[in-house]
């Protein structure tokens, strides 16, 4: 489907789609399992701007894999294990995830990201 796309195309949809996914997972289990119930406009107003660092390493990710594979796929990697540490932490105080319920909220929420990222990936490589 991608095929005429070049490694670095995929690298950055990969980064974007990634992105989404982990953001529709938190959004959709955080409704799912708290008593918090907040639309999509209100999730991306309150977590949007959060994403401006992780995105720009994407980013950056994406255009150096126009040079080295290798150095693209690290900080690749360092982008989206920061990010999902990071929008884990803002996640549960946004939806205020008691410590009783966290370990459930981000086993079902994170199982919901690799799930869905291993066929968005299946698809574009």
């Amino acid at each position: 489907m991608l095929s005429n796309f070049g490694m670095g195309s995929r690298a950055l949809l990969l980064g974007l789609f990634s992105t989404v996914i982990l953001l529709g997972s938190f959004w959709f289990t955080g409704n799912m399992i708290t008593k918090q119930k907040l639309d999509l406009k209100e999730f991306i107003a309150k977590i949007g701007s959060f994403q401006l660092p992780f995105g720009a390493a994407l980013i950056v990710s994406g255009l150096i894999s126009f040079m080295s594979l290798k150095l693209a796929f690290l900080i690749l990697v360092f982008a989206l294990m920061t990010g999902l540490a990071a929008n884990s932490a803002a996640i549960i105080e946004v939806y205020r995830i008691g410590s009783n319920q966290w370990i459930k909220f981000l086993g079902v929420a994170i199982g919901i990201y690799v799930l869905l990222f291993a066929i968005v990936q299946t698809v574009l490589l």
